[in-house]
């Protein structure tokens, strides 16, 4: 609030420059405030504006100055007795720091809208003129609106107008900067570091008067400056706003602290402000190594993919698929096909699946990583614990190496429980998925999915868990629901009774099996059908192939099945075209075993095949269509259909050519056509051993188990029959007379 009496800037500047001071006397140190003051005595009188101006000019020691202020009675006391010996004594007036402003809203005359340069308050009652010259402020001369003192009145103040000009002023040294800086914010890098050795912060302050003129830090171990326990001592940075420490020894498991204060130009110490910590974890471990640690034990993963992501959390995979985990982190930003940088401490939620609670999840690159191919049998793993605090509780029941939080993909039969929770049941067993959107809704008329989700898990009870599926896919497969035929639970003889016309030892004995419901083909499996696989890239993704059928794929580079081309022929001058329609042929066991996985089924077990195949519901049929062997029937070398090439035809036929060869509950094709592959491996004797319910065939064996007969058969009526099995079942083996038809 400062007033220009006289004159503009310039023709102020001009007059300071020619009204050279003199110097007198010393700066001098009034010890009751700390302020220092000087006596300025010019050769060239200049107005109270001017000297205004030039007070502001001067400095000493840093310090900024002004006119003096003399705002209590002490300092007009001390200004009083040492005005003289600081040089005023070669002077009659000096110009003080008060002057009257007269846009004040207190303003009167003569004695209102007084006030001191440096904005303090304005007292009155001490300094003004005492006896006989007691009439002061009296605003005698007109606009005496500026403060000086005069040396032969005691140094007592008067008013004065504020053109007339004197040729001494009193200067005060002060600072002008009475705040200290902001408390500073410090800022360390994430949560968490693997860098065992090194440290990096950096802060901010702000002191808007006299600037930072200092910062100093430290490190400790305490959420606050504790003043000892430091790793890093008090350390002056200049004016640098970050710092890094090295050649440290972090201890894994403790978190560090910087704290950092600033100092201003005037001298004044902000306070300390310290980082919200980062905690050492160390070098990045593989996830096996993760879920061994204890509770609460910090980890740091590298580069991982992530393969599932909702709001509060996401799972991680490593590239070799062999282990996935969950990852705790609200907000984290990350999505499916990036990968990650986490760290943070280990946990074991109530279902006793291992997660991590991140303290830090960032982006590392991007990543893609296939579902792995899984029955529900082999979903959750073993009981991977060391001891009671460690390891991952595997799932009740399961098989194989732990794979929970991996990728898998699993097909089944479909059964909503709710909007969002549903079973996949392939056979082995039914599996809880759950849901949120936007995965697809299922449709009201599915009855099998194929599913890709991350392996979870549920608890039953305190003892009991059960994996728990969280979809990230869902869709129906492309098999036609009305291509599909219901079988229904329920007991049928299997085998032969020794009364058959043809009859053979591994045939024997007839048993009664009880099978539970399923659904199978009413149709083998086409050459159209089979293009979707091919198309939808099951040549390239391993998960719809087991490892054996995977391996075998690589070691052949297959890309399609044998007998692939349309064009074919099968017998000297036989050529025929296979169409969309035909039964797909040259599939080895492994390539119709991945089929049906892509299409959400399996191959029917050899018990499947043949209740389809022949049962009336009170007793077995010999061949499909009844006990009566029938040339016409089915696809053989003797039937004279021209949709099989006629007799002698080598050929296929499109599937259902034969339709008066149904089976009792109209399935296409049970004999002839094609050999159809089915699941269980082949034993000589498994009826002597087999289970009276759903037997699923023997446990290991050197070949599959076929089916039905095929084109290639002469009409001799023993292969075609329901009970007769195929037993040159080679895995790997391909043939223009073997195909297959799928279950679920």
């Amino acid at each position: 609030m400062y007033r220009s009496v006289i004159c503009c800037v310039l023709f102020v500047c001009a007059l300071v420059a020619v009204a050279l001071s003199v110097p007198v006397a010393a700066v001098t140190l009034n010890p009751q405030n700390n302020h220092y003051y000087e006596v300025v005595v010019l050769d060239t009188a200049i107005v109270w504006e001017q000297a205004h101006q030039a007070a502001q000019q001067r400095s000493y020691g840093g310090l900024r100055g002004h006119l003096a202020t003399v705002a209590t009675p002490a300092e007009q006391q001390w200004l009083q007795a040492n005005l003289d010996a600081m040089g005023g004594a070669a002077l009659d007036v000096v110009f003080l720091g008060g002057h009257q402003d007269r846009s004040a809203p207190d303003y009167s005359e003569p004695s209102g809208g007084w006030m001191w340069v440096t904005d303090e308050p304005w007292t009155d009652g001490y300094g003004w003129s005492q006896p006989p010259y007691d009439t002061e402020p009296n605003n005698s001369g007109g606009n005496e609106d500026v403060l000086c003192a005069i040396r032969n009145r005691g140094w007592a103040w008067n008013d004065v107008p504020g053109d007339w000009p004197y040729r001494g002023y009193v200067v005060e040294y002060e600072s002008s900067d009475t705040t200290p800086p902001s408390t500073p914010s410090v800022m360390d890098d994430g949560n968490t570091t693997a860098n065992l050795a090194s440290l990096h912060a950096a802060w901010a302050s702000v002191d808007s008067e006299s600037g930072i003129a200092e910062y100093q830090y430290a490190i400790g171990p305490t959420e606050d400056d504790a003043g000892s326990g430091y790793i890093v001592g008090w350390t002056c940075s200049g004016t640098e706003t970050e710092a890094t420490e090295t050649g440290l020894q972090l201890l894994i498991g403790q978190a560090y602290y910087w704290y950092v204060k600033a100092r201003n130009g005037e001298g004044l110490w902000s306070g300390v402000g310290a980082s919200d910590g980062i905690l050492a974890v160390g070098p990045p471990r593989p996830l096996g190594e993760a879920k061994l640690l204890a509770d609460n034990e910090p980890i740091a993963l590298e580069a991982n993919c992530v393969t599932y992501a909702a709001a509060d959390f996401f799972y991680v995979e490593e590239d070799s698929r062999a282990m996935g985990i969950r990852v705790e982190k609200a907000g984290h930003g990350l999505a499916v096909g990036m990968r990650a940088d986490v760290a943070g401490t280990m946990n074991t939620n109530t279902a006793r699946e291992r997660s991590i609670l991140a303290a830090s999840a960032v982006q590392n690159g991007e990543c893609t990583i296939a579902p792995v191919g899984m029955t529900n049998m082999s979903l959750g793993g073993e009981d991977w614990r060391v001891d009671g605090t460690k390891g991952q509780k595997g799932v009740s029941g399961a098989m194989g190496l732990n794979n929970v939080g991996l990728l898998v993909r699993v097909w089944g039969t479909f059964l909503k429980l709710d909007e969002t929770t549903f079973t996949v049941d392939d056979g082995s067993g039914p599996v809880t998925c759950t849901m949120l959107p936007p995965v697809r809704t299922p449709g009201p008329t599915w009855r099998a999915v194929a599913v890709t989700a991350v392996v979870s898990v549920s608890s039953l009870s305190p003892s009991l868990f059960a994996p728990l599926l969280l979809v990230r896919e869902l869709t129906a497969t492309h098999t036609l629901d009305s291509e599909m035929v219901y079988i229904p639970a329920g007991s049928f003889l299997m085998g032969n009774n020794g009364n058959e016309r043809w009859s053979y030892d591994d045939e024997l004995p007839q048993h009664s099996v009880y099978l539970s419901d399923y659904w199978i083909g009413k149709y083998e499996v086409t050459r159209g059908e089979y293009r979707k696989f091919i198309d939808a890239g099951g040549y390239s993704n391993p998960a719809y192939w087991s490892s054996a059928g995977w391996d075998w794929k690589v070691s052949k580079s297959r890309t399609e099945p044998l007998y692939w081309a349309a064009t074919q022929t099968w017998a000297a001058g036989r050529t025929f075209t296979q169409t969309e329609s035909h039964p797909v042929v040259g599939v080895t066991y492994y390539e119709a075993e991945a089929y049906c996985a892509w299409a959400g089924g399996h191959l029917p077990t050899e018990a499947q095949w043949e209740k389809a195949a022949r049962w009336t519901g009170s007793y077995p049929n010999v061949y499909p269509w009844g006990n009566v062997w029938d040339n016409e029937k089915c696809n053989n070398m003797y039937d004279n259909s021209p949709a099989g090439g006629g007799s002698y035809g080598c050929q296929t036929a499109p599937a259902g050519s034969y339709p008066l060869g149904a089976s009792p509950y109209g399935l296409q094709d049970m004999a002839g056509n094609v050999w159809e592959w089915c699941r269980d491996w082949y034993s000589f004797s498994f009826y002597s051993v087999s289970p009276s319910e759903d037997p699923q065939g023997p446990t290991s064996g050197g070949v599959r188990a076929l089916r039905g007969a095929s084109w290639k058969n002469y009409g001799l009526d023993s292969f075609e029959r329901c009970a007769d099995r195929g037993v040159d079942g080679i895995t790997s083996s391909s043939r223009a007379d073997r195909g297959f038809r799928i279950a679920r």
